[in-house]
């Protein structure tokens, strides 16, 4: 199993040892931790290959390997009718047990959780969840293969639905948001096929745990999902359609209405409303000189329409 050469996959792992019954070989708390976690995880050439490897993988897999001791609660909980109360605890079990709640808890402690050197967000655990149960609804305890392979599920996972958000969001707000009722055909296609690039290569860039050849059968099912997300795109902004040539069909049905009422209102004598009304089909008309305009030269429709 080869990890990241400049990250290690998780952050922290804590051993906490309970009814620790040294005291005088090394103290409770953090201090005595570290000194119990330093000569266990020693090792030298006659140990067994498969514990030597169980305590080098510890350091190779973890950032931060801690140790805490807690001494024993005290005689009352051996009692049946012990209930919980704290009165009923070792004073010692108390003082450390005060300590070590902030001590994993507290704001300033907590870390924003990584993934090979990868953020994970609170969404993105769940592709970790889905991974992890099914390896772990066995009856018997997974290989550390097995738990490294279930990470890399969640962790390409997690780097497909990063690009597909990527690729949503470019096509919603810059492509066909706002006000922008309908793109032309061609010209989807076009932006489709330069935003994929984008997505695919913010994939291939984005440090991924079991390498390129575990991380092909994800591309190969982003590309396979991009090309669904643009033919929902490309079905929603063919709906638009007709609402991007009401305006020009509103700026005509107006030029065609006031030259009609225009020639009554001569025939009738009606000079002033005559004039009002070749003013108004002037302004239909220009209108609709100035959307096609813009449109014919990709200008920015938007204003037009709006």
């Amino acid at each position: 199993m080869q990890f990241d050469e400049y990250y290690k996959p998780f952050q922290q792992l804590i051993f906490l040892v309970r009814d620790w019954e040294y005291p005088g070989e090394a103290n409770y708390g953090e201090g005595g931790g570290k000194i119990i976690l330093d000569q266990r995880l020693q090792y030298d050439r006659s140990m067994p290959p498969e514990k030597k490897l169980v305590r080098q993988h510890i350091r190779t897999c973890f950032t931060d390997v801690r140790c805490f001791l807690m001494p024993h609660p005290g005689p009352a909980i051996t009692d049946p009718r012990f209930n919980g109360r704290l009165k009923d605890l070792s004073s010692d079990f108390k003082l450390h047990l005060s300590v070590l709640v902030p001590w994993i808890l507290a704001p300033e402690n907590l870390v924003i959780k990584r993934i090979s050197g990868t953020k994970v967000k609170a969404k993105d655990l769940t592709n970790f969840f889905w991974s992890y149960s099914r390896v772990l609804s066995g009856r018997e305890l997974p290989a550390p293969k097995t738990l490294y392979m279930a990470t890399a599920d969640g962790n390409n996972a997690m780097a497909v639905a990063e690009a597909k958000e990527l690729y949503n969001k470019i096509m919603v707000e810059d492509i066909m948001g706002g006000q922008k009722k309908y793109v032309e055909p061609l010209i989807l296609r076009v932006e489709h096929k330069r935003i994929k690039e984008t997505v695919m290569k913010h994939f291939d860039d984005t440090k991924k745990i079991g390498g390129e050849e575990y991380s092909r059968e994800y591309r190969r099912r982003l590309d396979e999902d991009l090309e669904k997300m643009f033919r929902q795109f490309y079905k929603d902004n063919h709906s638009r359609k007709h609402w991007y040539w009401r305006r020009p069909a509103l700026y005509a049905r107006a030029a065609l209405t006031f030259i009609a009422l225009g020639q009554i209102m001569r025939r009738m004598g009606a000079n002033n409303l005559t004039i009002l009304c070749v003013a108004v089909y002037k302004i239909a008309f220009v209108s609709m000189l100035c959307w096609f305009y813009a449109r014919h030269r990709r200008l920015d429709g938007q204003s037009w329409n709006s």
